[in-house]
């Protein structure tokens, strides 16, 4: 099963729109669907994922590597 599409990313001190893909327990995005580098991938069942809001309506997906703490936190809001 694959699930794909538009995401909103947190990068430092603002929101930008990437590409998401979901496949085989891999998340990876891009900064384009025809970017052939990935930005960022991780196997899901390594990372706790935790649920959080913006605001009232609208949340956000945190990310995070359950065997190393100094990795990346990655904050997603889903836009499709």
């Amino acid at each position: 099963m694959q699930i794909e599409g538009q995401v909103a990313i947190k990068r430092k001190t603002e929101w930008v729109t990437r590409y998401a893909q979901i496949r085989e327990s891999v998340f990876q995005y891009k900064k384009d669907k025809y970017d052939i580098k990935a930005r960022f991938i991780t196997d899901l069942r390594q990372t706790t994922v935790k649920k959080g809001k913006l605001e009232p309506g609208k949340g956000y997906f945190e990310i995070r590597d359950k065997i190393d703490p100094k990795s990346d936190v990655i904050r997603i809001a889903f836009t499709t």
